[in-house]
């Protein structure tokens, strides 16, 4: 049976192969086996094996940088699966940044961030404009008193 993906997917032109996909991301052969059995890519297959596309390379990729970084296996399959979901139709995940702070992932798309796993959305305060404000607030009563 084929996977969605590849029901959907226009025949590859400049796939790589599992091969070719290990050496570039410096991965084992072994290690991308159990990421495509996990569900994490689901690369196109014909008579010689995988073929992957740009968003399959990116998805391993990351993966990979979130598995360095100490983020779990199955946090990062998590993530990675709620941020697909997330994205909408036809987007690729290599428009997005992902990064880890500890075992917690974070995803932006240059307009927003958010936690991929909850669809939390997260604000970036500007602290330091604030601190600034507040020092002159504070000067300017303390002249006043």
């Amino acid at each position: 049976m084929a996977h969605d993906s590849e029901q959907n997917q226009p025949p590859c032109v400049a796939c790589l192969t599992l091969a070719q996909v290990a050496r570039l991301l410096e991965l084992s052969v072994d290690r991308i086996r159990v990421l495509i059995r996990a569900g994490l890519v689901k690369p196109a297959r014909d008579v010689s094996g995988y073929r992957f596309s740009l968003q399959d390379i990116v998805l391993l990729r990351t993966a990979k940088s979130l598995l360095t970084a100490g983020v779990s296996a199955r946090r990062v399959r998590r993530n990675l699966e709620s941020l697909r979901r997330q994205l909408p139709p036809g987007r690729p995940l290599s428009g997005v940044r992902i990064w880890a702070v500890g075992n917690q992932i974070y995803a932006s798309d240059g307009d927003s961030m958010w936690e991929p796993e909850s669809g939390q959305i997260l604000f970036n305060f500007q602290v330091d404009e604030l601190a600034a404000e507040v020092a002159r607030a504070n000067i300017a009563w303390d002249e006043q008193a």
